[in-house]
């Protein structure tokens, strides 16, 4: 596990848990230097990343997110799958907000016109009913 000095570390793919493809998506959503992550929310830089790339990314990525902040906030080096149990249990708690998140994210893939603030039950329930969704 590469264990870097916080203090002097400037590149990201140097972090723990961070290669090549990892640092391009965080560049992606304007983190181009480690320090960048401290006090970053990672559910918003995973958020700010989907919106970026137009898809949902694996939710793995959060858990990369979840301990690259970690590690820049003084924690430990730690496997980013150390994190998965974490992001499940935040997520859990808000349940119905994620299922909102798929329904809406699958609305979108087949273009079927949503508000961005809430979701237009009709055509949502309209697609269910003829197995689109």
């Amino acid at each position: 596990m590469k264990n870097p000095d916080r203090k002097t570390v400037s590149r990201l793919e140097a972090l723990p848990n961070i290669g090549r493809s990892m640092a391009d998506d965080l560049r992606l959503i304007g983190i181009d230097h480690p320090k960048k992550l401290v006090g970053k929310d990672p559910f918003k830089l995973y958020d700010k990343l989907c919106k970026a790339t137009g898809t949902r990314q694996d939710p793995c990525v959060l858990d990369v997110f979840m301990a690259a902040v970690h590690f820049m906030e003084k924690g430990d080096p730690l496997p980013w799958w150390s994190f998965t149990e974490e992001r499940k249990k935040r997520l859990r708690w808000n349940g119905q907000q994620v299922k909102t998140d798929i329904l809406l994210a699958k609305a979108r893939k087949l273009r079927i016109k949503t508000d961005s603030h809430k979701i237009n039950g009709d055509a949502l329930t309209r697609a269910k009913d003829t197995g689109r969704l």
